[in-house]
């Protein structure tokens, strides 16, 4: 039939193509999200912070630096002479503060734990990346499909037009309103494409972002690899039930950070307590004396302090303060179980619309395009015979490019969706290469 010829001929074009363009390489989904990854200046940025505080962590375990103190002491004001006075002495003083041990210990765990926070946002980055960066190429993959579907679909409308116009030229006139109604049509595919090239630009712009080293062209012709993949894993995911779901999502970076802010707000509890306790410092100065006028000698003086503060207004200070950290660390508690609930929600959420969108593809692809198909090859031999039968034919047609339309936003849906709950049930090694700036 015709429209078989037809489709025939956009392949074997489609192949023609392909074999013109055979020197641009192409970009799989799998290799561009991972390019996307090693061009992510934020996830550069949030492993140089991790490192940062990583080095940071070992700052309080030192003591802090020692302060010098050089003086006179008891000049006296009528003749300024160092020797006239037994009390004149040049002072040399060092003071040591000795922070309490345990805060010094605190705060070096303190320290361990926001760098242990940063990398799971470094990890959590890179999650994100790889979620949107995929989510950006099967967006521009299902406008080529949609492109190609949409000529395919002028094509045979085009062509249906030219095979009926001389015999509907000078017919009645509903057999003329049939043949302007597939204008129409034609016409309402023109409108569509004119859409869907806007939105490829568009979504090439989006892929430059990921990828700025990538020419235009390689964004317009994207290969079907991986996606087989995909499939497969939508129905892995699908399959997992409620307790694997719960572990998998104590393992996603989000939750982790929580937990690592949880840690954290139990050593700000234990530091506010520490703070109870005094802090102390030691103190040694030595004092020279000069000869009397007489020549008599004078013996230097050394000395040596210990001293300490006194908590005496815990009420106004350290009560606040520990009260203030045990709030915190009740506000931590319940971002953690806040967060764990809405994950699991989020999870599941989109574990039954995906259970949905594969049910929906498999009825278009399965039951209602194989009927459509045998239903436009019943309605061709059927127009050679009976001129009317042409607005069944094309109703037929019409319908048969919803369900194709539709198969294509279902298919992109399902592994938007895929790659939405893997983001969530980190179904992949968290490891990725070393990062770096492609100019």
């Amino acid at each position: 039939m015709i429209f078989h010829f037809i489709r025939m001929s956009a392949v074997f074009g489609a192949l023609v193509s392909a074999s013109f363009a055979w020197c641009e390489p192409s970009v799989s989904l799998e290799d561009f999200a991972l390019n996307a990854v090693r061009n992510d200046l934020l996830m550069q940025a949030s492993a140089h912070q991790e490192r940062a505080q990583t080095e940071q962590a070992n700052y309080p375990l030192s003591l802090p630096d020692p302060s010098l103190r050089i003086g006179i002491a008891n000049l006296p004001v009528d003749s300024f002479e160092f020797d006239q006075e037994p009390m004149t002495q040049i002072t040399v003083g060092l003071k040591q503060a000795l922070p309490r041990l345990a805060t010094r210990q605190l705060k070096n765990q303190q320290g361990k734990q926001m760098a242990a926070e940063q990398g799971q946002k470094t990890q959590l980055r890179r999650a994100e990346v790889l979620r949107l960066s995929r989510l950006d190429w099967l967006s521009m993959f299902g406008l080529q499909r949609k492109i190609a579907l949409l000529n395919e679909q002028k094509t045979i409308l085009n062509t249906l037009y030219a095979s009926k116009i001389n015999t509907y030229e000078h017919s009645a006139t509903a057999r003329q309103s049939a043949l302007l109604r597939l204008q129409t049509e034609i016409l309402m595919l023109d409108e569509q494409l004119l859409m869907a090239l806007g939105e490829q630009q568009a979504t090439v712009q989006k892929l430059r972002y990921w990828s700025p080293s990538s020419e235009e062209e390689q964004f317009k012709k994207l290969p079907a690899t991986g996606l087989t993949h995909l499939t497969t894993l939508a129905g892995t995911l699908i399959k997992t039930d409620s307790l694997e779901l719960e572990a998998s999502l104590l393992q996603h970076p989000r939750f982790r950070m929580s937990d690592e802010k949880l840690s954290a707000a139990d050593l700000n509890t234990r530091l506010a307590k520490d703070a109870y306790k005094p802090q102390f410092s030691l103190e040694a100065s030595y004092g020279y004396r000069d000869d009397s006028p007489l020549g008599t000698n004078r013996s230097d003086f050394a000395s040596i302090a210990l001293s300490f503060d006194v908590p005496i207004r815990q009420s106004k200070r350290q009560d606040y303060a520990l009260r203030s950290a045990e709030s915190l660390r009740q506000a931590a508690s319940f971002e953690r179980s806040y967060l764990a609930r809405k994950l699991k929600s989020d999870a599941l959420a989109l574990q039954a619309k995906l259970t949905e969108l594969q049910q929906r593809t498999a009825l278009l692809r399965d039951d209602l395009l194989p009927l459509s198909a045998t239903q436009i090859a019943s309605l061709e031999i059927e127009s050679l015979q009976n001129a009317s039968a042409l607005t069944e034919l094309l109703d037929a047609q019409v319908r048969r490019n919803e369900y194709q339309l539709k198969l294509n936003d279902a298919e992109i849906a399902l592994w938007k969706t895929t790659i939405d709950l893997q983001f969530y049930l980190q179904s992949e090694p968290h490891d990725s290469p070393e990062t770096h700036h492609e100019n």
